[in-house]
């Protein structure tokens, strides 16, 4: 009988389960660089920066936008615990665009310290939502 290569995977925010499945492999951003999990894994735990989760199950990829948390590792089961997430089939990309666009004009007036942090954190969030769809910022009209 063929070993099973495969993980349990789960993504999770404050608001819910973004994502419960068995995969074959997860690759997730850390304070450190990206970090890549398969079966059997040394457990470990980290912190989660904001990026991109790409995991692959029968060779089929998926991409999903974090933002920052924490994620735990075991060899048979790898949790993501972060503020926000969203699978790359759910991110409407004008809307990112357009969440994008006024967060730099946001940035661009630093009207007030708690105004430009909060445009600062949106455009980054903005940023990865596009850059999961495999979207640059460069090519967005402003």
């Amino acid at each position: 009988m063929p070993e099973d290569k495969s993980f349990n995977l789960e993504i999770v925010t404050p608001e819910r389960v973004v994502l419960r499945e068995r995969v074959d492999s997860v690759i997730f951003p850390t304070w450190n660089g990206y970090y890549g999990v398969m079966v059997n894994h040394m457990p470990f735990i980290t912190g989660v920066t904001t990026g991109t989760v790409t995991l692959r199950k029968d060779k089929e990829t998926e991409k999903v936008a974090v933002t920052s948390g924490f994620v735990m590792v075991q060899p048979d089961h790898t949790i993501l615990l972060v503020n926000t997430a969203e699978r790359a089939s759910e991110i409407d990309i004008e809307r990112a665009k357009d969440a994008y666009r006024r967060a730099l004009r946001r940035l661009r007036q630093r009207i007030s310290s708690v105004n430009y942090t909060r445009a600062q954190v949106a455009l980054e969030r903005a940023a990865n939502r596009l850059r999961t769809l495999g979207i640059s910022t460069d090519d967005i009209e402003i």
